[in-house]
This record gives C-alpha cells, structure tokens and sequence, in this order.
C-alpha cells in the first residue's frame, strides 16, 4: 500500500467538501451512523444536506456561514463544525448557532402544536484543540444547576478533542470506540490510516479522498488556507511579543481596521486586539 498523502480532513476546505456535498453522501453517512450509533443504510436513505446559512432574522443580522447542515428524517437536525481555532468567545458563537438553528423552525403564529412536534438539533464540534480539556467528549445540554434536573434534551452540543484523541496509541482498529474512531478518521495523514479505519467496505470514501487530494482548484483553496493559518499564527505572536494589551484602546481599534483591510476573519481579528464581535461589526 501507497502512503499517499492527502488534503488534511480538518482543513475547513477538505471538511465541507467531504461532508458538506450531496454527492459526497455516503462518506456523510459513515461518519454520522459511527458517530451517532445509528445504522449506516438508515443516514444514508433519510439524510438531506440543508443550506448552511443561518437566517437572517432582521436586516441588522450578520449572515453566518456555518460548515455542515443537516437533517436525518424529522427527527434530528444536525450542525457540524470543524474548529482549528482556540479562541475566547468561541463556545458563545457555537451555542448561538444552534440556538438560531432551533428557533428557525418556528415561524412566526407558531401554535403549541408546532412546539410539540419540534425537532431535536444537535451541534458536533471536532475541536482541533485540547477542549474539552483533558477529555475526548463532552456532550452539553441544559440542566439546573444544582439538581442537574434536565430541562430539555432538545439541544445538545459535543465537543470532541481531536488533539487528545490522535495522541493516543492503538495497535488495533477494533480497540477505538465511535468517538475515537471518528476522531482518528479526521487526523489521519495518509490513505493507509483511513484505510485501516473504515476497511476495504468502504473503499468509495478512500477513492474520493485520493481524488479530491489531487484535485487543483481544492489543493489551491487548502493552500490558500494554509498560508492565512501561518499569517495568523505569525500575527498572534507578534502582538504577544509587543506585549499589546488587550481591551478597546484607539490603538486596537486601529490594528483591527488594518485587519479587516487585509480580509482577516472577524473571529481571528477578535482573538489578537480583544475587540468583541459586535465592535469590530461596528467598524465594518
């Protein structure tokens, strides 16, 4: 076997290329029956891509382009989100998306009936990270704070450590639980790893990851993604080297246009100068 090297599975370009294509289904379907315990021929017959984005309520709203989309029958709509970025507000944008997911499905006059039958959302972030700290998973839902009495089980939210899974050692395939399964499938380098992960049965995923790999205009995208992570990083060191302090100083809302000039992402330019979200919308 050939150990021919791919587009990383946990490039924002390779991700939703994967798993955000109707005609990439059946690999949408592998890691959503594994992930999710259901049976495989069920996802692939009942599952349906949904545009992925988010309403806009009011011609104030900022339009969100989240990775993945989904809906499995009428009974589980599902948000899938690749994250590569550690930064302080992210766990609020994830729970916002999901929330805005949630309350799309009532439209306005909504009758008791229509909230009954509502639908269960569930948000899956591979976190490409050390979170949750120290643990594979964490699955969120809402519950008192002290009872733990649930209120709702009509939205959850995972968080999956990819860092810490990938680090783990295994001899064999059959050791790995779903969790760390998926979560493996995502870090693999090569053709060879998600070979021995999904098994010559699913030898469709294998083939359009190699065609997808050698695929100019994605290898150009990937690159191009690659090269902003680098600038990125470069930034965030620099200003830690300055020692720029964080807050809503004329000389953070300066660096945050010379950003948004340079077509940095908001989320990005809000981690470096502290701005928040809202204020760097604002000097949009």
């Amino acid at each position: 076997m050939k150990q021919t090297k791919i587009i990383p599975l946990t490039s924002n370009t390779m991700f939703k290329e994967l798993f955000g294509k109707e005609e990439n289904k059946n690999i949408l379907s592998y890691l959503l029956s594994t992930y999710l315990e259901l049976d495989y021929d069920y996802v692939f017959n009942n599952v349906k891509h949904i545009n992925n984005k988010l309403k806009i309520v009011n011609k104030n709203d900022y339009k969100y382009d989240v990775d993945v989309i989904i809906r499995i029958n009428n009974s589980i709509i599902g948000n899938l989100e690749m994250n590569n970025d550690n930064w302080k507000g992210i766990n609020n944008r994830n729970f916002g998306y999901i929330s805005q997911m949630y309350a799309s499905q009532f439209i306005s006059g909504a009758s008791k009936k229509d909230f009954k039958n509502a639908i269960k959302h569930i948000q899956i972030n591979f976190n490409n990270f050390n979170f949750p700290k120290d643990k594979e998973r964490s699955i969120y839902r809402l519950k008192d704070i002290e009872t733990g009495e649930e209120l709702t089980d009509m939205i959850e939210i995972h968080s999956i450590n990819l860092e810490m899974i990938n680090k783990k050692c295994y001899n064999q395939v059959d050791e790995l639980n779903n969790v760390e399964k998926i979560g493996k499938l995502l870090k693999s380098e090569s053709i060879d790893e998600i070979e021995e992960i999904v098994g010559e049965e699913m030898k469709d995923i294998i083939d359009k990851i190699v065609e997808l790999s050698s695929d100019e205009n994605l290898v150009g995208l990937y690159n191009k993604e690659d090269l902003q992570r680098q600038i990125n990083e470069g930034i965030v060191l620099d200003a830690e080297e300055r020692g720029i302090s964080k807050g809503t100083s004329k000389r953070n809302i300066e660096i945050a246009k010379k950003m948004l000039e340079e077509k940095m992402k908001i989320d990005t330019i809000s981690k470096i100068t502290g701005l928040s979200i809202e204020e760097i919308k604002k000097l949009q």
